[in-house]
């Protein structure tokens, strides 16, 4: 029996946008639409209740953004967060000496995630991963992340416990709010 060792790239080279300098960081902006499929971005006194039942009353430093979708039949269906290297130093210099491949584990290990699976990541560079957790109700979810040079970002979404259906919401969702030059 063998060792099989495969050296992976830290996530600070592996996912760099074409045409952005080694170091640098792309010209974008980070906006989540207000609809995407039958998802409605919660807004105003609405978000800011669930944002205060989800920190619990702490102050969040990462420079992590967090928005709230609902659905016509469900209260929240969908919870995006955001990690963007330009906010965030400390992730800056994590991506500097992990892989993505150790930011997955790291992530899906934290959130107790089973039947992980990785899929396309779609049109951005990098790489998308998810699995199923229980919600802090006892209820299941999916939950989906993507990692590349600049971002680390997460889906979680309480009505389907479908992979490929979370993976597919969440290259569409991740698309249309990160917004490259």
């Amino acid at each position: 029996m063998g060792f099989d060792y495969r050296p992976e790239a830290r996530s600070a080279v592996s996912g760099t946008d074409p045409g952005v300098a080694e170091g640098a960081w792309p010209e974008r902006r980070i906006d989540p639409p207000g609809a995407l499929a039958h998802y409605r971005l919660k807004t105003g006194e609405e978000a800011a209740l669930y944002a205060a039942l989800a920190q619990g009353g702490e102050n969040n430093e990462s420079g992590r953004r967090t928005w709230y979708y609902g659905t016509a039949g469900q209260e929240v269906a969908a919870v995006l967060s955001v990690n963007t290297v330009e906010g965030d130093p400390g992730l800056a210099r994590e991506k500097q000496q992990h892989s993505p491949t150790n930011e997955f584990r790291n992530f899906f290990a934290g959130a107790e995630a089973r039947e992980t699976a990785f899929f396309d990541a779609g049109p951005l560079p990098g790489r998308l991963g998810c699995g199923l957790i229980d919600t802090p109700d006892g209820a299941d979810a999916s939950i989906c992340a993507w990692t590349d040079a600049y971002t680390f970002g997460t889906l979680m979404l309480t009505d389907t416990l479908d992979l490929g259906t979370a993976a597919r919401v969440t290259r569409d969702l991740r698309t249309a709010t990160d917004h490259r030059s």
